[in-house]
């Protein structure tokens, strides 16, 4: 039974993943800055740390408790569009060296797993590489830019066996649809769901102006669906020497914010046609007052493929959730758990 040290198992991947490890029988060992207590006969263990203050990676009973790892996932992240860029230096690269240092310092020189972002990609368009060489794009926030500095340290720090897998945006659970927070493209279907009252002024004029591209997409998958593959993909990647990357994105291609919107408009029967409005045009406070951080701007006008080259060779029988498989369940959590319960 190998051993997964997993950062971040305490939060919304990181709680999937720490299941979905187990039932693949890897004993795990979490990291929480708070202090975390075990149920009785838990499949996880909890260990207490800091990963942005070096000191308390560096105590000596710590380091006695990780000394049979064999695998470190680092799933712990800041995402927050509240954050200051401060904060995600702090979380994201501060934490990601500390957590380099722990490595080198464990004697069984355990195969590291970072997990990244899509957004490293930046405002690139057309076909990102797994194989891409980093660092010309333009990246459109601080959250993108601490992601990609993660990366170039994880490059740097030569390690024997690591990788990392860039994940898209990660919805709700496909089995319930659970999702501890409003985030993404649930923006939209919050500000969809007010205009219910509305419905048939708007259905006189058939159509419904909304900030997206017209030919954008999203890279969109299901929680679980994350979980598991990651899982999946540890026995083949950890047979490479130095670093592979992934990306774990759902359908290569995306999938169109048109469809995605017309699905959500279909889910609360309002029979309107999305009109696309350019998002880089409309003023902030006009999106804050849709109900959108403007921080998610970028993300609303692009056109990206990402190869997923690597998945497909470590995981012939990979296959991506089509997004009306799971849509109505995750639509269905937020109505009734995020949005009447004044989330």
């Amino acid at each position: 039974m190998k051993t997964v040290l997993l950062t971040g198992a305490s939060g919304f991947l990181g709680q999937f993943l720490a299941t979905e490890l187990v039932r693949n029988a890897y004993k795990v060992i979490g990291i929480s800055r708070q202090a975390m207590q075990a149920e009785a006969g838990a499949p996880i263990t909890w260990l207490q740390a800091d990963l942005s203050e070096s000191d308390s990676l560096q105590d000596f009973d710590l380091l006695d408790s990780l000394a049979a790892v064999d695998i470190i996932i680092h799933a712990a992240a800041l995402y927050d569009f509240a954050a200051q860029p401060e904060a995600y230096h702090k979380h994201n690269v501060i934490a990601m060296g500390n957590l380099l240092h722990l490595a080198q310092s464990l004697p069984r020189q355990p195969y590291f797993c970072l997990i990244s972002s899509i957004a490293v990609a930046g405002k690139r368009e057309g076909f990102f590489s797994e194989d891409i060489s980093l660092g010309c794009q333009a990246l459109p926030d601080a959250y993108a830019a601490s992601k990609f500095a993660a990366e170039q340290m994880l490059r740097r720090a030569g390690l024997p066996r690591a990788s990392v897998i860039r994940l898209g945006i990660l919805l709700g659970s496909s089995r319930d649809g659970y999702i501890p927070k409003i985030d993404g493209p649930y923006y939209f279907q919050k500000m969809i769901r007010e205009l219910r009252s509305a419905r048939r002024v708007l259905e006189g004029v058939g159509m419904l102006p909304l900030p997206f591209g017209e030919h954008s997409v999203q890279h969109v998958l299901p929680v679980d669906h994350a979980a598991e593959v990651i899982t999946q993909l540890l026995p083949p990647a950890m047979k490479y020497a130095g670093l592979r990357v992934y990306h774990l994105v759902g359908a290569e291609r995306g999938i169109s914010i048109r469809k995605i919107l017309s699905v959500m408009l279909k889910f609360y029967g309002i029979q309107l046609v999305p009109l696309a409005l350019a998002p880089r045009l409309l003023p902030a406070a006009l999106m804050r007052r849709l109900g959108i951080p403007p921080e998610v701007r970028s993300y609303l006008e692009n056109n990206i493929c990402f190869d997923t080259s690597h998945l497909r060779e470590d995981l012939p029988d990979y296959q991506a959730p089509a997004f009306e498989s799971y849509a109505e369940t995750i639509l269905s959590y937020a109505e009734n758990k995020l949005f009447r319960q004044g989330h």
